[in-house]
């Protein structure tokens, strides 16, 4: 049997009364009182189920995650922060903790939350097995003393306070469930009562000294996580923001932000703005996919104009994502009749400073080459520390809009009536990189990204994979980056200039695993060609694989080639075997990087520039299987896994006190 922990603490009060027996007026009186000192919190966690109740009344409730396997389970963690007046439901989010990555998700909300507010967290059996560092220190700031000696497949819970005044935390009530490997149940209740605040100790006065801030007032009182936008010192006001630099524009190009009911993304992206050159005199709209009341009124406070889109499909399936953004391409060029081009962000995106000047500079291009697919990519596939440097440079390359693109109007028009149908199960992006509607055409794409994927665990990107394919990805940070050989992009000089490096490249011929050395030197500027066997984008001999993986870039898939090709900027390395592996950061020759371009044979045309089969590498599946042991050695090296169990206790002392554990 588990054993069940209930914990209830400050004051009980029991209002039955045995039947036939009169009504004390008096003690009724008193038990009112009483009511209106304290909010009554409650925490339940059973096999199935998470319940946050305040005042007896369900205020969140969620179905644990199953495993796929069934096992039951994971959950992850969820926070909630309730004003400290009144008791009402200021923030409710969910940090998928049974995955890499979320905690720091975690630890940022914790930091947002204004001192004062009722903090309530629950954790969902083995919410702890990926609670990295910085999830865990953040709870630990919260002077909790419970959540060190808890197990995989035990809940935990508790309440806590920050002081305003002396920011000091404290916990008002804390419950671990113990959990033995043998046992089929781990349920968990806690009861918390909280001391209501009165009006007068509100922690802020800025909104009665500023009566102009006081919409901004009354959104702080009623939502939370918005860290410096409600702050009582150094308050972050949208109208007083400061300007970021004019940059030089092509044309009038409007920007259009997708959202939904995650306003704390939205405010990230457009505080992130504020650092974006240019961003001043861009027009902005707003596309909210849904009626969602904290996201409008956060638009309200920052200036920016909405269209609500009806929703289409239901949560967290693929056709509510791709009718919004479909929705939001078509409402920008609606919205803005004159514009002939357009910027496409959703709000889970990081931005470089010179994302709009980037788009400026390539907008000449796109509108000149009908060679073009009508887009352009903020994100480059391929930008990562081993494969990409130079943020100066732009490719062409099969692709599909992704994580912030700029498109024509043209192309607009043309894929609209193409858009995947709703509830067909395919992904928006997915149809647009099919040949019938591509046509041949290319994108432009940066070498190094002007965006970067900060949300996770999302609809498209699992908490590995923001841990392995996005964290680790280069996006520039230089406010100023003057693009290089804009001409040469045109259809028919790019070809030539392409080929051309491609016939004078030094082959390189591998006399070791790719994995574990690549054989470029510092006495040769490139750029370098290898040759693999491959006859189409889904890499049947797995011969692309082998060389991003061993490189270090994103393997997932084949995306951005050119004509079969893809081009990398690669860091030479020589690394020495350590023991049973090799280490991808020591002993490693550091030189600059230098153009490597990868050519599928038969699949691309260059490959008339080798020698024929000879030349081509069609992995072994020991080379494989090497490949794929240093790639989860390089992913799995800044993992922290928590493999923590409960075993049976040697004392009662030491069941007391929760130290029977197996690390």
């Amino acid at each position: 049997m588990a054993n069940l922990i209930i914990v209830q603490i400050i004051i009980t009060i029991v209002t039955g009364e045995p039947i036939g027996k009169s009504v004390d007026l008096k003690k009724l009186q008193h038990i009112r009182a009483l009511e209106e000192k304290y909010i009554d919190i409650g925490i339940i966690i059973n096999e199935t189920s998470l319940t946050i109740f305040r005042e007896q009344q369900t205020i969140y409730s969620g179905e644990h995650v199953l495993y796929t396997d069934g096992r039951n389970g994971a959950g992850g963690l969820v926070l909630v922060a309730l004003h400290e007046r009144n008791g009402d439901l200021m923030l409710s989010r969910r940090f998928r903790t049974y995955e890499p990555a979320d905690h720091l998700n975690l630890a940022q909300t914790l930091r947002s939350l204004q001192p004062g507010r009722i903090v309530v967290i629950a954790g969902l059996p083995d919410f702890i097995q990926y609670l990295g560092p910085d999830g865990m220190s953040a709870l630990n700031k919260l002077c909790i003393s419970l959540l060190r000696y808890s197990a995989l497949g035990e809940p935990w819970a508790a309440v806590a306070v920050q002081d305003p005044v002396s920011q000091n935390w404290r916990v008002l009530g804390e419950a671990l469930a113990t959990h033995y490997p043998e046992a089929t149940t781990r349920n968990l209740a806690i009861n918390v009562q909280v001391a209501r605040k009165s009006n007068s100790e509100s922690h802020c006065g800025w909104s009665r000294l500023h009566s102009h801030l006081s919409d901004q007032a009354a959104f702080c009182d009623d939502y939370e996580g918005y860290g410096e936008l409600c702050h009582c010192t150094d308050t972050y006001v949208p109208s007083k923001a400061p300007k970021p630099a004019r940059i030089s524009m092509f044309d009038q190009m409007p920007l259009v932000i997708v959202t939904a009911n995650k306003p704390y993304h939205l405010y990230r992206l457009v505080r992130n703005l504020d650092n974006v050159l240019g961003s001043k005199e861009t027009p902005k709209l707003v596309v909210i996919d849904g009626l969602h009341e904290e996201t409008f009124h956060l638009c309200r406070l920052l200036h920016l104009d909405i269209v609500v889109h009806r929703p289409q499909g239901t949560p967290k399936e693929v056709t509510r994502t791709n009718m919004a953004i479909r929705f939001a391409l078509f409402t920008v060029f609606n919205h803005f009749p004159e514009a002939r081009l357009a910027i496409v962000l959703e709000d889970d995106l990081l931005l470089s400073p010179d994302l709009l000047s980037f788009f400026h500079q390539t907008a000449s291009v796109l509108q000149s080459d009908p060679s073009l697919y009508g887009v352009v990519n903020a994100f480059g596939q391929n930008s990562f520390p081993n494969t990409a440097s130079d943020p100066t440079a732009v490719l062409r390359a099969d692709m599909y809009p992704q994580y912030g693109w700029m498109a024509t109007r043209a192309w607009a028009e043309e894929v609209l009536p193409l858009w995947v149908k709703e509830e067909s199960g395919n992904d928006w992006d997915w149809l647009l990189f099919n040949e019938d509607v591509r046509k041949g055409r290319h994108v432009l794409v940066p070498e190094v990204s002007r965006t970067a994927h900060a949300g996770t665990a999302g609809q498209h990107v699992t908490g590995w994979e923001q841990l392995n394919y996005f964290n680790g990805r280069l996006h520039n940070l230089r406010p100023n980056v003057t693009l290089k050989n804009l001409d040469r992009l045109n259809t028919d000089k790019y070809a030539d200039w392409f080929e051309r490096e491609i016939r004078q490249a030094s082959k390189i011929k591998l006399t070791d695993h790719p994995c574990h050395a690549l054989p470029i030197y510092d006495n040769q500027t490139g750029p370098y060609v290898l040759y693999v066997g491959a006859t189409g984008r889904d890499d049947h001999y797995n011969g692309y694989f082998l060389m991003q993986t061993c490189l270090g870039t994103d393997d997932q898939e084949v995306k951005e080639t050119y004509e079969g090709v893809i081009r990398l900027r690669v860091r030479p390395y020589k690394h020495k075997p350590k023991g049973n592996g090799y280490s991808n950061n020591t002993d490693t020759q550091i030189v600059k990087h230098k153009v490597l371009y990868i050519v599928g044979c038969p699949l691309s045309k260059y490959c008339k520039y080798s020698s024929g089969t000879s030349d081509w590498i069609i992995p072994s599946a020991e080379l494989l299987k090497e490949a794929n042991r240093v790639s989860h050695q390089r992913r799995m090296r800044d993992v922290i896994l928590t493999n923590r169990y409960r075993r049976m206790p040697h004392s009662p002392d030491e069941e007391f006190s929760c130290k029977n554990l197996i690390d």
